[in-house]
């Protein structure tokens, strides 16, 4: 048992008659204690036992028991004066018989009476104490009749002896037998006078408002339905998780916001905890359903239950676990679902499961069935629209046009790009475009991606007034006949520092001169149709240098963090 708190402090902390200010140190280290969390969980049932209003005497039954013990010591008497014979032992002389046997069982039965009437008068005088305030106060107690063993057996009458009931005599107060000796303890402080204005109202005891001191916290409760606990109690919107805190999902659904950005979802009866290690976010689901939306990270969130371990790096996907089996759901990304018998890596759109081999062949899922529940808390998958530049629907304005050259690598074949004499074509009305329409499958911020090729640098062509080389490397976009935005800039290569000169690669966002590439905010697009339109803004082709930049690919993503990949966007 702990040394900071005895059995009989939790028992009057169940009870509600713990002094106020043992009561919230207790509460306290419930939270990081387990073994004093382990003895709260088995003193519960004496405290629900000890509530039971304690039952009143009445002298009818009090003297039929009496009545009735006698009747029974006389019958044991009765049977222990008779020899006792064993019809089992079959063998050539009769078994010898045995003599009077001592009343054991009358001793045994009086033991269980006198543990049994002991038991119940503990729990009477704990429900009846008052709550402790200052020193305990010596109590009154009857003094109990002591036991006495019966000697040689005594002749019995042939009928049992009538007792006549009489009246139990006045208990006499005694004072208690002094305690043993214990450890000096400090004294209990004094008193404090009267305070004739009303106390504030105590907080909630069973809500956690503050992280554990020292201790970060990993996530807060930003939506629940029904009920769900905490380590502290019940939960409400805006509590805090600390690291290693049980989260208990009992009835209904709850949604944490956890630090990093990632949301997490769980379903009735789910027990998960979260910690933060090195490698990134873990999260153990011991039990139940949950679906997660994990922020786009350098390093790993895992789930880990008893069978296995899911691991990705930014998407949506749901784990469902039992006593048989784990299985995993991506609605968006991939998952590697992984054990110590093998790993798979799950793609958007398909499950596996996981038991005692090795996780199996994803297989298709239908992810809008499976995860409609998260659906509706929120966690919608981040859409995900790609179009090929030179797109049989597209609407293209001379000079605009699609061809092959700077084809190699293209994922079309038929990269689109202005065929311009003149460079630098930057007034509105000037210049040829290409138009998309677009069917947006839902009211949100967008964003816009593409594939881009630079076929050489503005040096070959001229030079500004300040010596620099004007680059033909971007385009310009517009929504709806909106303010048109620079499309694709120069950028580098965040992995080797290179320019992305003479190289397919993805980009956006064209006020980005140098640095990673980044998505070009498109703004809040409302549900339905819309128009993109891509117009040439640096171009120069004159049969001797084709320097005008090539678009082969688009991507519109309502994911801010999402980068697009080519094996993402091949055979769209």
């Amino acid at each position: 048992m702990c040394e900071q708190f005895g059995l009989e402090e939790i028992l009057d902390h169940l009870q509600g008659r713990l002094a106020p200010e043992r009561e919230s140190s207790l509460r306290e280290h419930l939270l990081s204690c387990p073994e004093c969390r382990s003895a709260e969980a088995d003193l519960r049932p004496l405290a629900r036992l000890s509530e039971a209003p304690p039952a009143q005497p009445r002298p009818e039954v009090d003297r039929a028991l009496r009545v009735a013990i006698a009747e029974e010591a006389a019958r044991r008497r009765n049977r222990a004066s008779r020899p006792i014979r064993f019809p089992f032992l079959r063998r050539s002389r009769r078994a010898p018989e045995v003599g009077p046997a001592p009343a054991l069982g009358l001793i045994l039965s009086a033991a269980a009476a006198l543990l049994v009437a002991a038991a119940t008068y503990v729990l009477t005088a704990r429900k009846s104490r008052p709550a402790p305030s200052g020193p305990p106060a010596v109590a009154e107690v009857p003094a109990a009749p002591t036991p006495r063993v019966p000697e040689p057996p005594i002749p019995v009458p042939e009928s049992p002896p009538k007792v006549e009931p009489t009246p139990a005599p006045e208990p006499q107060p005694v004072p208690a037998a002094p305690p043993p000796p214990v450890p000096p303890t400090p004294p209990p402080p004094a008193p404090r006078p009267p305070d004739l204005t009303p106390p504030a109202p105590p907080a909630h005891p069973s809500t956690i408002t503050e992280p554990r001191p020292g201790i970060p916290r990993i996530a807060a409760i930003a939506a629940l339905e029904g009920r769900t606990d905490l380590a502290g109690g019940a939960a409400s919107a805006g509590t805090p998780v600390n690291p290693g805190e049980p989260v208990l999902c009992r009835t209904g659904t709850a949604l944490l916001d956890l630090a990093d950005g990632s949301r997490l979802a769980l379903r009735a009866d789910t027990l998960v905890t979260l910690e933060s290690r090195p490698e990134g976010i873990l999260v153990r689901l011991s039990r139940g359903e949950i679906a997660c939306r994990v922020a786009r990270r350098e390093d790993r969130f895992t789930v880990e239950t008893s069978h296995g371990q899911a691991v990705v790096k930014g998407t949506l996907f749901a784990v469902r676990t039992g006593m048989l089996s784990t299985t995993v759901t991506v609605a968006e990304g991939r998952v590697e679902a992984r054990n110590p018998r093998g790993a798979v890596l799950i793609p958007m759109g398909f499950q596996s499961s996981m038991s005692g081999g090795a996780p199996s062949k994803p297989q298709p899922a239908e992810t809008e069935k499976a995860l409609s529940w998260a659906f509706r808390l929120g966690l919608q998958p981040h859409r995900t629209l790609w179009i090929p530049a030179a797109s049989p629907k597209a609407e293209f304005h001379p000079p605009m046009t699609a061809g092959r050259h700077y084809a190699e690598g293209s994922l079309t074949g038929l990269p689109v790009y202005s065929p311009s004499k003149t460079y630098a074509v930057n007034g509105r009305a000037n210049g040829g475009w290409v138009s998309y329409t677009v069917e947006i499958p839902q009211e949100g911020d967008w964003f816009l991606w593409g594939r881009f090729y630079y076929p050489g640098k503005g040096g070959q062509i001229r030079r500004l007034p300040d010596g620099t080389d004007n680059d033909p490397n971007s385009f310009w976009v517009s929504v709806d006949g909106g303010d048109e935005k620079e499309f694709g800039n120069l950028k580098r290569d965040p992995e080797t520092g290179r320019s992305w000169f003479q190289r397919w690669h993805w980009d956006g966002d064209g006020t980005i001169e140098i640095g990673k590439p980044a998505p070009l905010p498109l703004g809040r697009l409302s549900k339905g149709l819309h128009t993109i339109r891509v117009r040439e803004r640096e171009s120069f082709e004159d049969g001797e240098l084709r320097l005008a930049p090539r678009l082969d690919m688009l991507c519109l993503t309502s994911d801010p963090d999402y980068i697009p990949r080519d094996e993402d966007a091949r055979g769209r």
